[in-house]
């Protein structure tokens, strides 16, 4: 079984100069699940979506990046063969958003 981890976030906190406001849907996280890391695609997961706001920036949603130490091989121009070590992550990730909808009511 999988360990929990702690939260990256809680409601009320201050990140980057956003406040957390509350958890985002699944559905904004799913589907890739690559990112460029140091410019190479990295296979990892995405977790825990957040609304983040800001009264200079709007809306944003955070989400946890993580991803296992990979070692890649890449070949160079003079055909020799170099390996590149990619460190695990694990991490919040920020994005710029559109305001999530509000309910009406």
């Amino acid at each position: 079984m999988a360990k929990k981890l702690p939260p990256l976030v809680t409601p009320g906190q201050k990140v980057d100069g956003y406040t957390v406001i509350e958890q985002a849907p699944a559905d904004l996280i799913r589907g890739s699940r690559t990112r460029a890391l140091d410019g190479h695609l990295v296979t990892g997961s995405w977790a825990e979506p957040w609304w983040l706001y800001s009264r200079e920036h709007g809306w944003a949603l955070a989400k946890r990046w993580r991803s296992k130490r990979r070692e890649i091989t890449e070949r160079q121009g003079d055909g020799t063969v170099k390996a590149i070590v990619i460190g695990a992550r694990d991490e919040l990730v920020i994005e710029a958003w559109p305001a999530p909808a509000q309910e009406a009511g």
